[in-house]
């Protein structure tokens, strides 16, 4: 009979060393070893089930030692942080050398549970007492793995999971190796509770009554390999967001320069980044990537509408900017992604230089829920929209305007809307002309002419929405005001 123990991480991730590695080696014993699992029911018993007869607990887990489990594995990814602590020497105020440590974790959907199977013959209490035991089991691993436990008859057939069993064969390139009690004695009892400082300190490798099992797995996931491998097979992103921070508060008004500016250290980046990949020289002229620049070589590209617009993020009161947007309609890959991630601050030059802080919040999202662009039928401009030709000597402002507006729709192969309508007012009460209309590299002569703009379309249009002369710099940002 099959008795399947299935088991929840509460907190989506799974901390535990196995009993052959370091701490500080980055490896984590997932799926967690026979062993493990024996020594935390045993753990729980003592602690919060000590009503439990011993002889029936004694009697289950040497049951259980007479087997290797099964596992079914959920898709997972390899993970870790770093902590730098201070060295013992450490004082107030005194300049001591750090610790590194290196916290790592197998990152798990919290509601995939791993299912544990023990091909084995239970008595009825026996039984009772497993099903407690696992229910009031607390984490598996090191405190932070929190874990639901239960039993259940059988694992049965689980989409996308792997099943890991004992035996070396054709299914992986490496073994997974976990340490077991020895199937040839019984179970060492003071060996499956021994501290492990104190096996060390008898100069053992592994504790009395142990054996490292070899298992085998089916081909693994695209969810086992590490966070860098995933990346590169990950689907090229349209969407990054940072929070800002500087001395004092980012006028809208600003949003061009910060935006500009911003750019600009992304793109040094990437050049860098290009460098280091070279050998640290690169022949001739350096040629950004167009999804970046907007350039074929040092030209425009054709397609002026897929590269990439750095957009500001306002704050509730839209008087000022909290975080910064970068939106690639044409999709960024991620290598690009990672180095573009890597950038923590850029310069600004207004009346004085400033230093901007950035800090990257997420990918295919927005740092506020309420400003991620949902499909609408009415929008605003948030910053103003400047028309991108000159107005015809017998056009009126609304008609220069109109033509603009449908115009760079059309460009954008978006639907043509049922109402242009040039505002005379001053949205979030901020007039255009108080607005940067031009970038860092220009002077204030360039200046676009610029004017707040409603739309109204028939049906929802998905945002984000920048129109116009310098679109890709914050300027022509529409918001959402009416829900499709």
């Amino acid at each position: 009979m099959t008795v399947a123990l299935e088991f929840s991480f509460l907190s989506g991730r799974v901390h535990g060393t196995p009993w052959t590695a370091s701490h500080n080696e980055g490896a984590v014993e997932f799926p967690p070893s026979p062993w493990r699992l024996l020594r935390s029911l045993i753990a729980t018993w003592h602690d919060r089930a000590w009503d439990l007869e011993e002889a029936t607990v004694r009697s289950l887990i040497e049951r259980l030692a007479t087997v290797y489990p099964t596992y079914a594995v959920p898709p997972f990814a390899s993970a870790h942080v770093r902590h730098y602590l201070p060295e013992s020497a450490h004082l107030e105020g005194v300049s001591t050398k750090t610790a590194k440590v290196i916290d790592a974790f197998a990152a798990v959907d919290s509601e995939t549970p791993l299912i544990v199977e023990y091909d084995v013959d239970l008595s009825e209490a026996e039984h009772e007492a497993l099903e407690r035991l696992v229910v009031l089991l607390p984490y598996l691993g090191r405190a932070e793995s929190l874990v639901s436990g239960r039993v259940v008859h059988t694992g049965g057939e689980r989409t996308n999971y792997r099943r890991v069993t004992p035996g070396y064969g054709q299914l992986t390139d490496a073994p997974i190796r976990l340490l077991s009690p020895r199937q040839d004695v019984g179970v060492d009892w003071g060996g499956l509770t021994a501290i492990p400082w104190k096996v060390r300190q008898r100069g053992a490798l592994l504790p009395p009554g142990s054996e490292v099992v070899s298992y085998q797995s089916e081909p693994p996931l695209l969810w086992d390999k590490s966070m860098v491998e995933l990346q590169l097979h990950s689907a090229p992103t349209t969407m990054m967001s940072w929070a800002i921070r500087s001395k004092g508060k980012v006028p809208l008004t600003d949003a061009v320069a910060y935006c500009d500016a911003f750019r600009s250290a992304i793109l040094k980046a990437i050049e860098k980044d290009a460098v280091r990949k070279a050998g640290g020289q690169i022949v001739g002229n350096y040629v950004p990537p167009r999804v970046l620049s907007g350039k074929d070589g040092l030209t425009p590209s054709t397609d002026q509408h897929s590269h990439a617009h750095f957009l500001p993020i306002p704050t509730d009161d839209g008087r000022f900017v909290e975080g910064v947007m970068l939106w690639v309609p044409g999709g960024l890959e991620s290598y690009l992604a990672e180095v573009v991630g890597s950038v923590r601050r850029f310069f600004v030059r207004l009346e004085q230089v400033r230093e901007v802080s950035v800090f990257l919040q997420s990918r295919d999202g927005g740092v506020r829920t309420h400003w991620i662009p949902k499909p609408a039928t009415v929008w605003h401009t948030l910053t103003p929209f400047a028309p991108g030709r000159h107005p015809r000597r017998t056009a009126s402002v609304q008609e220069w305007v109109e033509s603009e507006v449908r115009r760079e729709l059309k460009l954008r192969s978006l639907p043509d809307p049922l109402s242009v309508t040039v505002e005379t007012g001053s949205a979030w009460g901020i007039h255009p002309l108080d607005f940067r209309r031009y970038r860092n590299s220009e002077r204030l002569s360039s200046a676009r002419r610029s004017f707040h703009v409603s739309l109204e379309f028939a049906d929802g249009v998905q945002g984000p929405l920048a129109l116009g002369a310098l679109s890709h710099f914050g300027l022509g940002y529409f918001t959402a005001s009416g829900s499709a």
